[in-house]
């Protein structure tokens, strides 16, 4: 099996040995019945997640309910369903989020400290700290993968664009908008091959 999501693929045969994906992340699965599946996600030796995939009858729904650790250590579950834009029966196919925000981090923080960016997920852990001039620094996290990064190249007083990297390859391209009266954020992105199907989110400042 090869999942891929944009420029994220990782490969495992589900038949409970462990496999590597990347430098510090591997993932084990064994079957539960002839529709269930359980992955579990090593960073490092150490249990990231616990995903339990499962698929309906029809074969037109795709469910994964998840146990993953926070940032503070503690560990949170969650469901995402997915539906069904190609092939017929079993997991193999491509599939659509649902709710594409459902899962989506609530709170950004962003800070401007001299000519430095700094962006965080409290939810998740995840922070980088750019600087002004594109320059590519790495994002940090408890499951963020390895070689994932980050570069911010300011194009106005308030507006930033962004690219998101992964071993070097630019899997996401975006800016980050700030209102006049500073009280909204602006995010799009969208993929390289994709410049016309972007994600707009909208921030209130709390």
């Amino acid at each position: 099996m090869t999942v891929t999501n944009e420029a994220n693929s990782f490969d495992f045969r589900c038949n409970k040995k462990e496999f590597q994906n990347g430098a510090d992340h591997t993932t084990v699965c064994t079957p539960v019945n002839g529709s269930q599946w359980k992955l579990t996600r090593r960073i490092n030796g150490k249990v990231s997640g616990i995903f339990v995939w499962d698929i309906s009858s029809d074969g037109k729904t795709f469910v994964i309910r998840s146990s993953e650790l926070h940032s503070d250590g503690t560990q949170g579950a969650s469901e995402t369903t997915f539906k069904r834009l190609s092939g017929t029966n079993g997991f193999a196919g491509r599939w659509q989020e649902a709710t594409p925000l459902k899962l989506r981090p609530k709170v950004l923080d962003v800070a401007v400290v001299g000519q430095r960016l700094h962006l965080a997920y409290p939810d998740t852990g995840q922070y980088s700290d750019s600087t002004f001039d594109g320059s590519i620094v790495p994002i940090h996290g408890p499951r963020v993968r390895s070689g994932s990064a980050i570069s911010a190249r300011a194009i106005g007083p308030r507006d930033f664009q962004i690219q998101l990297m992964l071993s070097g390859q630019v899997i996401r391209k975006g800016t980050l908008d700030i209102s006049e009266d500073g009280r909204t954020l602006f995010q799009e992105s969208w993929t390289p091959e994709n410049p016309d199907e972007k994600d707009r989110l909208v921030y209130d400042k709390q």
